[in-house]
């Protein structure tokens, strides 16, 4: 526990990625685009990485990805934004692995979820958002696991 919070890195947590740094690429003019539950874009660690343009609410159809409630089980898409553009030397939290990057949100996991709304989102701004994450997938009941459907 203490070697993480004093910059050392346990071999099993390491995703290897000061080297990258160390050569200079930390994410500058990449934009990446996460499809989950919203994005608080008001999180200090977020703020300077959030990419507007290439965010929207599915769900809502508006351009606002903000997550609809507080409750922290409605925070998952901001948390993965800070694994990948968290920014450094301001004092709130952590450092995303690109923390020159920028990051889009697309909200579709805050209602009902078809199809056509994953392929529409999979195909927003893709000329902007450069990358597109998604770390979801079909329901898991620990015995069976739901194959994807077509998009379409």
């Amino acid at each position: 526990g203490g070697d993480l919070q004093r910059g050392r890195t346990p071999s099993e947590f390491d995703v290897n990625v000061t080297g990258v740094w160390q050569e200079g690429n930390l994410g500058e003019g990449v934009t990446v685009c996460l499809l989950d539950d919203g994005l608080d874009y008001s999180n200090p660690d977020l703020t300077d990485a959030y990419n507007a343009k290439g965010s929207y609410d599915f769900n809502e159809n508006d351009y606002d990805p903000m997550p609809s409630t507080s409750s922290a089980a409605n925070h998952h898409g901001t948390r993965c934004a800070g694994e990948v553009a968290a920014k450094a030397n301001n004092f709130y939290c952590g450092l995303g692995v690109a923390p020159g990057a920028q990051v889009s949100m697309l909200k579709i996991l805050d209602g009902t979820v078809i199809d056509s709304m994953e392929a529409m989102a999979y195909n927003y701004q893709h000329h902007g958002n450069y990358i597109y994450s998604s770390s979801w997938g079909p329901p898991d009941n620990g015995n069976f696991i739901d194959g994807p459907h077509v998009l379409g």
